[in-house]
């Protein structure tokens, strides 16, 4: 099957937009936080209110200066309730998830094509292409704006508006086909994975190196051999340190935790049951985004990614070959070629390089497959100095 489509950003914004009213956590955290910051507004105004003209419930004296004080606060958390509604409109949360791609080199507007069979996915944009084995499709949700196929465990999604396909059943048919297809080559690759070890082989043979496209000078080639029971610590790694959880930010969310906590003990003893429980709420929000980014809950998201095929997969031997424009990634079925534009970081530790590209995929490769540590070292800053360039905009 073969489809041809422009992807624009209004049908793009529609797709993403349909996706978050089916998963509704993400506007549900913002919408709590919206009461919970206009609830403390309020109580800080009225205690405002209270300060400047007469005694009252909360105070029974005249203060004009900490009324200005409150005052103000109560207008800061005021404009942070509006703007985290504005932000929990799906609109706004499609937007936001749109800029994000847009900021890691992932885009998805444009001119695409797409081809399928059982024994390939070929995409093609602007320049890019990417062709692979139909196992990397994780699942494809049908709406009535378009399809959004979901591929690598989730960590890019394809998004096919509805003006790609004839109608309605044409759709219909499509995620079908892309369903039927992803079954069949994941029943291969573990049918392959069952049969070496049948045969006593514990790793697959190598593949030769592919060549880079025209025009392209061949920097480095290394081949990436993982083993299956390398590919988890390897990617854990990787995600540790190219999506580091900020210091700061952390330091901040505590501070709010133990700040919450603390007033909401203090409301309790003095009686003042409306601030208790809003204190409370705002604890409870805190600790539930800091137990999402726990040490642990990151080992466990990405226990899930990698499970089944996914780590059969990575575990594939391939190559990666560096030019001057851009490289060329094998493993398997899989054989893409991508311009460093679309890299968007690159570190290291002491076994991998690793690269991140197109949103959050991810390239390990292994430090061992180059001739000496030298020529490892001189990889990473060849990847470093393009990066740079593209940051600089050379």
């Amino acid at each position: 099957m073969d489809w041809n489509f422009e992807l624009t950003e209004q049908a793009a914004l529609a797709l993403y937009a349909r996706q978050y009213r089916q998963n509704k956590a993400s506007a549900r955290l913002l919408r709590a936080l919206c009461v919970i910051t206009g609830a403390v507004a309020v109580w800080i105004a009225v205690q405002a209110g209270q300060k400047m003209t007469r005694p009252g419930y909360f105070y029974d004296e005249f203060d004009p200066v900490g009324g200005v004080v409150y005052a103000v606060l109560a207008a800061l958390l005021l404009a942070l309730t509006l703007w985290l509604l504005w932000r929990s409109r799906l609109q706004g949360i499609a937007a936001s998830a749109l800029r994000w791609q847009k900021k890691r080199g992932a885009s998805p507007l444009g001119q695409w094509r797409v081809h399928l069979d059982e024994e390939k996915l070929l995409t093609v944009r602007a320049g890019l292409q990417e062709s692979s084995d139909p196992s990397v499709v994780q699942k494809v949700e049908q709406y009535p704006e378009g399809l959004l196929v979901y591929l690598h465990a989730g960590a890019k999604v394809m998004a096919m508006p509805a003006s790609a396909f004839e109608g309605p059943e044409a759709m219909k048919t499509a995620a079908a086909e892309f369903e039927r297809c992803a079954a069949l080559a994941k029943a291969r690759l573990f049918e392959r994975t069952a049969q070496q070890l049948a045969e006593g082989q514990s790793e697959q043979a190598l593949p030769p190196c592919p060549p880079l496209p025209q025009g392209e000078t061949r920097m480095f080639a290394v081949p990436v051999v993982l083993r299956p029971e390398e590919v988890f610590p390897a990617f854990y790694a990787a995600n540790r340190r190219l999506n580091p959880i900020g210091k700061g930010r952390l330091a901040l969310l505590w501070a709010l935790l133990v700040a919450s906590v603390l007033e909401a003990a203090a409301a309790v003893a003095g009686g003042e049951a409306a601030l208790a429980v809003a204190m409370a709420a705002m604890a409870a929000v805190v600790a539930l985004v800091l137990g999402g980014r726990s040490p642990a809950a990151q080992r466990s998201m990405l226990k899930r990614q990698l499970e089944g095929e996914q780590t059969q997969r990575l575990a594939t031997p391939g190559w990666v070959v560096l030019g001057q424009n851009g490289f060329t990634a094998t493993s398997g079925a899989l054989c893409s070629y991508r311009p460093y534009s679309c890299v968007n970081a690159v570190v290291q530790d002491e076994n991998y390089i690793f690269l991140r590209f197109e949103g959050n995929m991810i390239t390990a490769v292994p430090k061992r497959g180059f001739e000496s540590p030298e020529q490892a070292r001189q990889a990473f800053e060849f990847l470093r100095q393009k990066l740079s360039e593209q940051k600089s905009g050379r």
